[in-house]
């Protein structure tokens, strides 16, 4: 047990729980040589309290590290790490310059005559694996494959865009940021200028959809992540870079 360290602490809520709210998060590792049973292990933010919270009965293996949410909910979502489903570096089905047709982010929608080309797509900045003409928005589709969705406890999407941006799964709107319309018209402009960050080596906007939200979304087999990116008149360039992951340690214990 005395092989157990608290590794890191983080005050700045830099994780997002399944309802996208920012949690403190403390790091555990396991710093031996044999694995470790953490159930009777416990964590508490009270010397009068030292049982306040019981963890979970999962075994850290050495030079393991686990990562756990201080949200107060008690949840034992167990999570490895999130692994990516669709990233901006896969083949998109990609079309622009003109209003596409109305279903287009559904799922039974014939994308066969779009252009396809690996992400990210933009214009005018030099980091975009295909460069598209100077048009005010893009369209992007792609197709993946879920095996048991039962499996799936959450998902999270993050995009680094320029300038507005909607996305939709399984033709459902999942993710919207300085963008208006419903649906937004290929020419509509971004509500404000917004500068893509990956780049520079920041975090991308991000989402975490919930797995209640999910049951009503993914369907076992082919589904389909759709995402469209509008420029405002006034940018000399624009980003689209998709990215959808899935959780394969996060617990978030009665803390604080």
């Amino acid at each position: 047990r005395a092989q157990i360290f608290i590794n890191e602490v983080s005050s700045q809520g830099e994780l997002l729980d399944e309802n996208n709210r920012e949690r403190d998060w403390i790091e555990l590792f396991n710093a031996g040589t044999s694995p470790v049973d953490l159930g009777s292990l416990y964590l508490s933010d009270e010397l009068a309290d030292l049982d306040k919270w019981r963890l979970p009965d999962q075994t850290l293996g050495p030079e393991q590290f686990i990562t756990i949410l201080a949200s107060g909910r008690d949840r034992r979502q167990f999570v490895d790490h999130y692994e990516g489903v669709v990233s901006d570096a896969m083949i998109w089905r990609y079309f622009g310059a003109a209003e596409p047709p109305a279903d287009w982010y559904e799922p039974g929608f014939d994308d066969a005559s779009w252009l396809s080309g690996p992400g990210g797509f933009g214009y005018g900045d030099g980091d975009d694996a295909t460069v598209i003409p100077s048009i005010p928005s893009i369209y992007l589709r792609h197709s993946f494959t879920i095996i048991d969705t039962s499996d799936i406890g959450s998902v999270a999407i993050h995009i680094d865009f320029d300038d507005g941006c909607v996305a939709y799964l399984n033709g459902v709107e999942v993710f919207r940021e300085n963008l208006t319309g419903l649906p937004p018209l290929y020419d509509t402009e971004a509500d404000a200028a917004q500068e893509a960050v990956l780049y520079a080596g920041g975090v991308p906007t991000g989402k975490v959809l919930n797995q209640e939200t999910l049951r009503e979304i993914l369907v076992p087999g082919n589904n389909v992540f759709c995402v469209q990116v509008n420029n405002v008149a006034s940018s000399s360039d624009l980003t689209a870079r998709p990215f959808l992951a899935a959780p394969t340690v996060l617990y978030q214990p009665g803390l604080i």
